[in-house]
């Protein structure tokens, strides 16, 4: 049976990850769903109670409330706000415990459900909103319990259930008010921090990207160079390169072949004087 449950509620929770909202919502939304897993069975048990005890008001409020939690649950997978729905349900909820107060029930016993609210009001609507719905909770429940027009149709609570109960319930709400505000508070923390760390990840990868195109330019620049080294066995007179092979080659076509090394072709003038000299003795007289 446990283990049927562990699994449903991590499939549960699987579920609420893929839904397109923010971790705020999705954070929302399993409290909501907590209260839904654990409100229904709940409400059904005693709704077929008051059912068969012919108190059909409280059972068309546990139905109608029961109604409000299933439907929202739908509506809550294709919302991106879901804060109407739970404010709906919030209403819907609060409605049904102040009957329950007004009614009192077995010795004013129903009067023990309104501890649920501050769960309710903050978890699901937020520590600033949740803090004045359940100021107005607090401020109808402490007219109802002592009700100064003196209505008939109120339960007459014993003195010592109405000293203890608003004080209890007070603690109850600054409790469940400081959970929901130190977690907004971390959950707030963890989300900047992920976003520097997502922001310092973004930050090295284009690094890394400019590092690689870096390295391939270097990389690309390298492979069009080609350099010589080593002993080169050279004519001492036509100044030919002998290669591995044993064959002998121009100068120029032996580093052509082992670079990209291009040659133009001119003459110095020691050799222009040799094999032309009538052109170098012209070219004296008119720099003369």
């Amino acid at each position: 049976m446990f283990k049927y449950l562990r699994k449903m509620v991590k499939n549960h929770l699987a579920l609420i990850d893929q839904i397109p909202i923010s971790s705020d919502e999705k954070a929302r939304l399993q409290h909501y769903s907590v209260f839904l897993l654990a409100g229904i069975p709940t409400m059904m048990v005693f709704g077929v109670y008051n059912m068969i005890a012919a108190n059909f008001l409280i059972y068309s409020l546990l139905l109608l409330s029961a109604g409000g939690l299933i439907s929202g649950w739908f509506f809550l997978r294709k919302a991106r706000n879901g804060r109407i729905i739970y404010q709906v349900n919030a209403a819907i909820f609060s409605l049904l415990l102040i009957y329950l107060l007004i009614s009192g029930g077995e010795a004013g016993s129903l009067i023990l459900w309104i501890y649920i609210f501050p769960l309710i009001s903050f978890f699901l609507l937020g520590k600033n909103e949740g803090l004045f719905w359940n100021a107005s909770m607090y401020l109808i429940a402490a007219l109802l319990l002592w009700n100064p027009l003196s209505f008939s149709f109120i339960y007459d609570y014993p003195v010592e259930i109405k000293i203890r109960f608003l004080p209890s319930y007070a603690i109850v709400s600054a409790v469940t008010y400081w959970f929901e505000y130190f977690r907004s508070y971390y959950r707030r923390d963890i989300e900047l921090k992920n976003q520097s760390l997502q922001q310092e990840i973004t930050e090295r990868k284009a690094a890394e990207l400019e590092r690689e195109k870096l390295i391939k330019e270097l990389q690309n620049a390298l492979s069009e160079v080609k350099t010589l080294s080593g002993l080169f066995p050279i004519c001492s007179s036509c100044k030919k390169i002998r290669d591995d092979r044993g064959y002998w080659n121009q100068i120029e076509s032996y580093i052509r072949e082992r670079s990209n090394a291009e040659f133009s072709h001119s003459i110095c003038p020691d050799c222009r004087e040799k094999l032309y000299p009538e052109f170098h003795n012209d070219d004296k007289r008119e720099s003369r």
